[in-house]
């Protein structure tokens, strides 16, 4: 037997559906009643002139129109929420019905009532007197519950399993969808059940779903988008006439003068200043036009970006400015910027720097400089390895100003690495000489090697062993995604008491995650300077897939998003691995932190034919072993190191060494100062 409440719920919801629709629309109601509170950023009467491209959207979520569901792909400052707020107070004035707002979460439900809602009924006259006055003891009115005659307003968020399934809707608004959780109380999706709500009302339900986009693979709201005919507004060459939709593509600006970016017309190639934007954006000369055939007949879809945001809020001088200093930042791996412009801004579905690179342009770029010559502007030199049961891949790469870099050689080592030979062909490749541009030799200031393969680390670490004067190192990857890049090693031996060795084999537990994103921004660089990556003509042609053989997903366990590299099935990575080690091993030197004195104090040795070397010190550099007062667990040395050289990882300085003291004694003097760098 069904709960009388229920019933009573039907069967209003049933007599409320036989009600005849009005006559006036949305955007007219607006214009005729809306008023906007004293402290938004221009108060007063609602002028739908400043957001025409509003007046499809809202006779769309009119009672009279079809069409029972739209889908705005919005970006910031072009009122989409100020258009949900227009079609909450024509309800509440003009056609009552029941009526939900869902925002991602109840403290933002909370928020929005306290600084949307209540405005919007305190300061428009025509629904204040209709709306309950103050927290009423009979429950029409409170935070998130405000009734009206013929109907009522519930806001609440998609965290809450509960509210969303409580209640017949007519009227269902879904704001920001692409921040919702993708599991609500272990019940499922809280979208689909919010839309469930209004299957009573299936003749004449609007459903207003509109959000920025997240991330391009897992947007909610660019799937629903994908479904519909997917709108533009076309606007006008103020020129020529043609008719186009503002595109971030066509938006250029002189170089150093983001403030004055302007639209360039695709037709007859002229520069459309901004202050056109009044003129285009009108609606007797723009139109929204739709670019696909529908799935859904009864749904429309909207993409309106921040590009046409009306004069006077955001500009595109506003956007150019900020998109250099995201470009900038993205290129030291951090993309929060980017992801800020690319979906409040663009309107976009953020596509994750640490996407797959765009293999094809990175090789059409390669570069025509020989094979293990440094060009000019590689200033120091690192390699990498990467240890397989049958190879070694290895690949060297030198460093300029502003971690400008370029690949200097590439070579695979055949053969058992558990057996002597292929890492006696290793100590070869390391100690073979390289050419700068000018004939100087040069050589290798850094390896670090990979050992997280638990078959042939052992042998990592015996081949490392001796070797760390030359700043030949082991690595392994941190299995956290937030590890930092480059955190002081750790000891992996003991001595028969259990305790660590500080003097033994050392492992660089190295944040691989942090680096690929790091990698991945570079290699969409597309002007050599800071940051950039040049790749050269000799590389083998099954090199090339590497560099795209991962990518940055996200992953939901339990509803909580964890990111993460992925491997594409059947990809091989090593290559792409490589640029990683490398990059560890320049963090490793230091040169993330070297200031002009450094890179002037190589390229003054380069040019007086000395040698950047990271070959062991000759016998008669050793520093000398002197006698401290001793110590617990042995006695105190003194070594030769350049300053900083320590695992606090400061730049090394091409400065006479000084002395610091460790405890406990090596098991033999290593020398880590100018004569790591230079000879």
């Amino acid at each position: 037997m069904s709960h009388p409440s229920a019933s009573l719920s039907v069967r209003a919801a049933w007599h409320e559906g036989l009600m005849p629709d009005p006559d006036v629309e949305i955007d007219e109601w607006s214009n005729e009643y809306r008023y906007l509170p004293p402290d938004s950023s221009e108060p007063g009467k609602f002028r739908l002139s400043r957001t025409p491209y509003m007046r499809d959207i809202m006779r769309d979520l009119s009672p009279k129109s079809p069409i029972e569901e739209v889908v705005l792909v919005k970006g910031g400052q072009i009122a989409g929420s100020e258009t949900a707020n227009n079609f909450i107070g024509y309800i509440m004035h003009i056609a009552p019905g029941r009526t939900m707002m869902v925002q991602p979460t109840v403290d933002a439900a909370k928020d929005y009532v306290r600084e949307r809602i209540n405005p919007l009924i305190e300061y428009t006259p025509a629904i204040k007197q209709r709306c309950s006055e103050g927290k009423s003891r009979d429950g029409s009115n409170t935070v998130k519950f405000k009734r009206f005659p013929g109907g009522f307003l519930a806001v609440t968020g998609a965290n809450s399993a509960q509210a969303l399934q409580s209640r017949a809707i007519r009227y269902l608004i879904l704001d920001e969808i692409d921040r919702y959780p993708r599991d609500v109380d272990g019940q499922g999706d809280p979208l689909g059940m919010a839309v469930k709500r209004t299957d009573t009302f299936k003749r004449n339900r609007k459903i207003f779903k509109l959000s920025t986009p997240g991330n391009k693979d897992e947007s909610r709201i660019l799937v629903d988008y994908a479904e519909t005919d997917k709108r533009r507004y076309f606007v006008p060459c103020p020129h020529c006439g043609n008719m186009d939709y503002i595109q971030w593509s066509n938006i250029h600006w002189p170089p150093g003068h983001p403030e004055k970016a302007a639209l360039t017309c695709t037709a007859c190639g002229a520069e459309i200043e901004e202050h056109h934007k009044t003129w285009f954006m009108d609606p007797a000369r723009a139109e929204w036009r739709p670019t696909a055939i529908s799935k859904r007949p009864r749904s429309r879809g909207y993409h309106l970006p921040g590009l046409y945001s009306p004069l006077g809020w955001r500009s595109w001088g506003d956007i150019a400015t900020d998109w250099e200093q995201a470009m900038d930042l993205a290129a030291r791996g951090d993309d929060t910027l980017l992801k800020k412009i690319t979906t409040m801004d663009l309107g976009e579905g953020y596509e994750q720097q640490g996407e797959r690179a765009r293999v094809s342009t990175i090789k059409a770029r390669a570069e025509t400089y020989q094979h293990r010559m440094v060009p000019y502007g590689g200033l120091i030199v690192t390699a990498a390895v990467d240890v397989q049961h049958n190879r070694l891949e290895c690949k060297i790469m030198a460093w300029g100003r502003a971690e400008e870099a370029w690949v200097i050689d590439y070579h695979i080592i055949w053969g058992d690495t558990l057996q002597s030979q292929v890492w006696a062909d290793l100590e070869t490749w390391l100690q073979t000489p390289l050419r700068y541009q000018n004939g100087v030799e040069m050589r290798i200031a850094a390896c670090a090697i990979d050992a997280g393969d638990g078959t042939t680390s052992e042998e990592v670490y015996k081949f490392v062993r001796w070797k760390s004067h030359r700043l030949i190192f082991a690595i392994k990857g941190a299995k956290s995604f937030d590890a930092p890049v480059l955190p002081p090693p750790t000891a992996r031996e003991v001595d028969r008491q259990g305790k660590r060795v500080k003097t033994g084999d050392l492992l660089w537990v190295i944040g691989v995650s942090q680096i690929k994103v790091i990698i991945a921004a570079r290699l969409r660089l597309e002007t050599p300077g800071k940051n950039y990556i040049h790749f050269p003509t000799w590389l083998p042609d099954e090199y090339w897939p590497h560099l795209g053989s991962e990518s940055l997903k996200k992953r939901y366990i339990n509803g909580n998003a964890y990111q993460r590299w992925e491997k594409i099935p059947g990809a091989r990575n090593e290559g792409w691995d490589l640029l990683v080690y490398n990059y560890a091993a320049a963090c490793r030197i230091g040169i993330n932190r070297w200031g002009e004195a450094q890179w002037q104090e190589c390229e003054r040795h380069l040019s007086q034919h000395d040698l950047l070397s990271g070959i062991e010190t000759p016998q008669h550099e050793q520093p000398e072993i002197i006698s401290n007062e001793a110590a617990p667990g042995g006695q105190t040395e003194e070594l030769e190191t350049a300053a900083g050289d320590d695992v606090n990882q400061s730049p090394p300085r091409f400065t006479p060494p000084v002395k610091i003291a460790i405890n406990p004694p090596a098991p033999q003097a290593r020398r880590i100062g100018r004569s790591t760098y230079l000879r």
